[in-house]
């Protein structure tokens, strides 16, 4: 992890848990490139993984 953060900047990164947002996006068919953070398509990818978490979130908040 301390090479990820010397490449690149921790401030671009969304989410709290690399590794699960990192296996999400593998499952989902997005290559290494997609994890870029240093890419627009990384943050994009980042945003859409956490309004999946949001939703499930949601569903189970309200017996969905």
């Amino acid at each position: 992890m301390i090479g990820f953060m010397q490449r690149n900047d921790p401030r671009l990164v969304l989410v709290s848990d690399w590794a699960a947002f990192a296996a999400w996006a593998k499952e989902g068919g997005y290559g290494e490139e997609n994890l870029d953070v240093n890419d627009s398509r990384c943050e994009a990818l980042q945003r859409e993984y956490l309004a999946e978490l949001e939703n499930e979130r949601h569903q189970e908040e309200h017996g969905r």
